[in-house]
């Protein structure tokens, strides 16, 4: 399989940049940065997030582009060694625009899709006909336009989960209390999988895919 990146998400009224999860102002609510904070950081702040939040949730790269939830346009290219009756895709949450196979454009009122789960079948006298071979080419957009209240709600988390974290003046990796105890905390400038609070995870549980 590959996929590439055709249109990348746009950048809607309110958001900070085309991948953030929360608007300037709810990031500023959600890092308690009020009228402080320059907006180059308000951003920076909402770019990790999206991030973090857009690997936790398993969301498949496009070549060198960043994952994200955030609406865009792929095309994902599969060749079957097998033959099945659905083609599971590397996104979830999708609306297929187009569907190729050795070249030939398909009639998409013959084609079904599961948007949640990302997958595509072809009809066939009332029931699924086969996918063999290919290459097969699947345009569609993934994401979403409007962020579910779910995932704005887990974003919301994660901000405050990163502040917390610099709260604690995070430039020294470990505190060396003696020779016995030492505290050690999570880098707030990488937003890995500790970022992500157990809150948060339950949030986007319903989001969450693994990549093919």
């Amino acid at each position: 399989m590959s996929l590439a990146l055709l249109t990348p998400a746009e950048a809607q009224s309110g958001y900070p940049s085309a991948h953030a999860l929360l608007t300037l102002a709810e990031l500023r609510t959600a890092a308690g940065f009020g009228v402080g904070g320059t907006d180059d950081e308000v951003t920076a702040l909402g770019d990790g997030i999206a991030l973090a939040v857009a690997r936790h949730c398993g969301v498949a790269s496009a070549g060198l582009a960043p994952p994200t939830l955030r609406k865009e346009t792929l095309v994902e290219t599969v060749r079957l060694d097998a033959v099945v009756t659905r083609l599971i895709l590397r996104r979830r949450f999708i609306s297929v625009l187009n569907v190729e196979q050795g070249g030939t454009a398909l009639d998409l009122s013959q084609i079904e899709v599961e948007a949640g789960a990302g997958m595509v079948s072809r009809l066939s006298a009332g029931g699924h006909a086969k996918w063999c071979g290919g290459p097969i080419a699947v345009t569609y957009e993934a994401g979403f336009d409007d962020v579910p209240a779910d995932i704005r709600m887990a974003a919301i988390l994660v901000a405050r989960q990163a502040i917390s974290a610099q709260r604690r003046d995070l430039a020294v990796k470990v505190d060396a209390v003696n020779d016995v105890d030492r505290v050690e905390y999570f880098d707030p400038t990488i937003f890995g999988a500790d970022m992500i609070p157990p809150a948060a995870m339950r949030l986007l549980a319903a989001y969450k895919t693994e990549n093919l």
